[in-house]
């Protein structure tokens, strides 16, 4: 309670006492403020005690006097006159201090208070006009002395009492001058001194000024120069992380590293800065066999160039281009500078390029074989007309007995023999096949194996097993069935022949759609296919053979007991006749396996064959939609589904599938496995439940089923099927995902 009152009587002294006055003109404020708020409640006491006593003019001079006080200092607060309130007050107190001796107050004890006024006027007035108020006010004390029985009111006070307050009011009053006056001067020196110092102050306050601000130019230089410096490095760091490149520099004494770039950075996911670099970088024991950096100075000590290196660098395990020096750096210290710039996708194009040539290269020689093949095909069917025909007609006319009946046999089989090695010449050097039919690889297999040219193969080779895994749902090709079945043949025989101990042929087909282009013995590109792969067991081919395989007479083979040299020649042009490709897989002492891919065709072959009727599988108007990043597959797709009454929309990517969904809703999806760049058929599945929970959707790849199709299936979609696409497959599977 007490805090709280306090707080009050503070904020009251507050409010009177202002900032911007004088020090002394502060202290007799507060003095002033101090007397009056005691005044003020010491008159309503005493005019309690008047009441008590009855006297009326006394409560009537106190009340008046403390209204006047309070009046005084709220016009002090208000108009900020400090001279005139303090003056105003004093006059108050001096008029009441007057009428408190005049009339002798309670128990003519006022004559008290007189003794405290010399304190109060050169308190509140300074010395000399303090003593002159102090001097006035004995003149009332002086006329009670002299004249105070002529008047009743006033307080009738033994002479010699006052005497003795008239000489102890001049006491006080010469100890209270002093008092002030010696305080006034203390405050005056202190004044000067306080100026001296002052001056001294400003002077040095100057000087400081002065000094601060060639000082603040300094620090702006330095400043300046400093953000000169870091933007000079800023766009040094800025040049140096934006090269590819990786690029570091160690101290060539003590190998640590004293930059890298960021490239180098991202390579080791930190900087290394500060860490030895045959530790950090190669996470070595020991320094470096390899390194350069000794060679790099002559006998004097000095740099006189760079090392550059193109090879695999230690480092980032690519090929690049390696740039290293020693150069000079801060404190006089050397350092080692290794640049590495990657060049592995132009190592990489170059090889490219060198396939592509030698590609070009092997197609033109047997363009070149093929034609002069051509011509000595047609020389040579003049030459074995005779030599097949007189034989026959010379042997129409003999019996088996005659001596001359075995050599002309002889020769009529040597002259039919030709007559094969011919006709797979004009095979190899006519080059484009003309009469094209659509056909299923799966029947041309089947009839091969029923042939008798199969089971002469097989009488030589019977040790051999030929098993064969024929694709029920094969798609047909266009071609023609005698070429095909030519390659067949001279496919499975060099197989037969690779293995003369006995072994095993396995003969598969099946449909396969490639999404990315292949590399392999040719570059394979992106298309539905079906594929044609003979293995065996045998030998296998070595690379060097592998280049020169399918040229015309270079063969393995005794020349003139097994085979012509023309076999593979002839497979070589069949495929290339059909717009196919090729592919070889061998390794020396395991085998040979050859892949023969041929592009498809949606027509269906000629022939009987169980499937389900059309109408079984027709669409009701539904709407599917279509994504696959292949554009071809997209209008296949489209075509078929619309001809089973569908209505379609395609898109080429995941994303634009999200973006049509959102806007309307689907029936079902048919969505490819592998699209590149961007979200594959799980990412666009996830994303597509999200929007139509329970969405339906079926999933197709040209690749066989993986655990991504599997996580498909596990989210809701339904069957996978395999490309490349089929009516029967492709509206079977969507019907189904329907109706469930």
């Amino acid at each position: 309670m007490s805090a709280v009152w306090i707080k009050k009587v503070r904020s009251v002294y507050e409010s009177f006492i202002f900032s911007d006055i004088r020090l002394e003109d502060k202290r007799r404020v507060a003095l002033h403020i101090t007397l009056s708020l005691v005044g003020i409640i010491f008159l309503f006491i005493f005019s309690i005690l008047a009441i008590i006593q009855k006297n009326i003019p006394l409560v009537t001079a106190d009340i008046v006097a403390a209204m006047i006080l309070a009046g005084n200092l709220f016009d002090l607060q208000k108009r900020k006159k400090i001279r005139f309130n303090i003056l105003f007050g004093l006059t108050i107190i001096s008029f009441l201090f007057i009428f408190l001796y005049v009339t002798g107050g309670a128990g003519q004890s006022a004559f008290v208070w007189y003794f405290t006024y010399p304190l109060i006027a050169c308190y509140l007035l300074g010395s000399f006009y303090g003593i002159i108020a102090t001097l006035l006010m004995i003149i009332p004390v002086m006329i009670v002395a002299f004249y105070g029985s002529i008047f009743t009111f006033v307080t009738d006070y033994d002479p010699n009492l006052e005497f003795r307050i008239m000489g102890a009011y001049l006491v006080v009053s010469f100890f209270a001058y002093v008092f002030e006056r010696h305080g006034e001067n203390n405050r005056k020196e202190l004044k000067e001194i306080n100026e001296s110092l002052e001056k001294i102050i400003e002077a040095r306050t100057i000087e400081l000024t002065r000094s601060n601000e060639q000082l603040k130019k300094e620090i702006e230089y330095r400043i300046a120069a400093e953000n000169t410096v870091r933007l000079s490095q800023e766009s040094l760091t800025t040049i140096m992380d934006s090269i590819d490149s990786t690029i570091y520099v160690a101290d060539k004494e003590s190998c640590e590293i004293l930059f890298m770039n960021k490239t180098m950075q991202d390579l080791f996911g930190q900087d290394l800065s500060n860490q030895i670099c045959w530790e950090s970088i190669l996470k070595s024991s020991t320094p470096c066999q390899r390194c350069m950096t000794r060679t790099l100075a002559d006998e004097n000590g000095t740099h006189p160039g760079a090392a550059i290196w193109e090879g695999i660098n230690p480092i980032t395990n690519k090929w690049s281009i390696n740039v290293e020096r020693v150069l000079p750096w801060v404190n006089g210290r050397h350092a080692y500078l290794h640049i590495a710039t990657d060049i592995s996708h132009l190592k990489k194009l170059q090889d490219e390029r060198e396939k592509m040539e030698a590609q070009l290269n092997r197609a033109q020689k047997m363009e070149a074989i093929g034609t002069l093949a051509g011509g000595v095909a047609h020389d040579l069917n003049n030459v074995l007309s005779g030599i097949t025909s007189y034989p026959e007609m010379l042997l129409w006319n003999l019996d088996d007995a005659n001596p001359m009946h075995k050599p002309l046999m002889t020769i009529q089989k040597a002259g039919e023999k030709a007559a094969e090695i011919v006709q797979d010449l004009l095979t190899l050097a006519r080059r484009g096949v003309t009469a094209k039919e659509v056909v299923d690889l799966n029947d041309i297999i089947g009839d091969y194996l029923d042939s008798p040219e199969y089971a002469k193969m097989m009488s030589y080779h019977n040790k051999i097993a030929v098993t064969s895994t024929l694709d029920p749902n094969l798609l047909s090709l266009k071609g023609s069935p005698i070429h095909i079945c030519k390659t067949i043949m001279n496919l499975v025989s060099n197989a037969a022949e690779a293995q003369p101990d006995g072994g095993e042929i396995v003969i598969s087909t099946y449909n396969r759609t490639v999404d990315l282009p292949e590399k392999g013995f040719e570059d394979i590109r992106q298309g539905d296919f079906v594929t044609l792969e003979i293995s065996d067991k045998g030998c296998g081919v070595s690379e060097e053979d592998k280049e020169r395989i399918f040229e015309p007479f270079y063969t393995k083979k005794v020349m003139g007991r097994s085979g012509t040299g023309l076999g593979m020649a002839v497979v070589w042009g069949a495929v290339q006749d059909h717009h196919g490709f090729i592919d070889i897989k061998s390794k020396l002492g395991e085998g040979t396996t050859f892949y023969l891919y041929f592009p498809v065709t949606r027509e269906y072959a000629m022939k009987g064959k169980d499937r389900v009727p059309v109408s079984e599988y027709m669409g009701k108007g539904q709407l599917v939609l279509i994504v696959d990043d292949n554009e071809d597959q997209r209008i296949i797709a489209s075509g078929i589904l619309e001809t089973l009454n569908y209505k379609t929309t395609a898109v080429a990517s995941g994303e634009e599938a999200i973006v049509c969904m959102k806007e309307k809703k689907m029936d079902i999806l048919l969505l490819d496995m592998i699209m590149e760049p961007g979200m594959d058929g799980l990412e666009t599945y996830e994303q597509a439940i999200a929007i139509h929970p329970k969405q339906k959707a079926i999933i197709a790849s040209g690749f066989a089923e993986n655990d991504r199709v599997k996580e498909v299936q596990r989210l809701g979609a339904g069957q996978f099927i395999k490309k490349p696409y089929t009516i029967e497959t492709i509206g079977l599977a969507i019907k189904k995902e329907l109706d469930n």
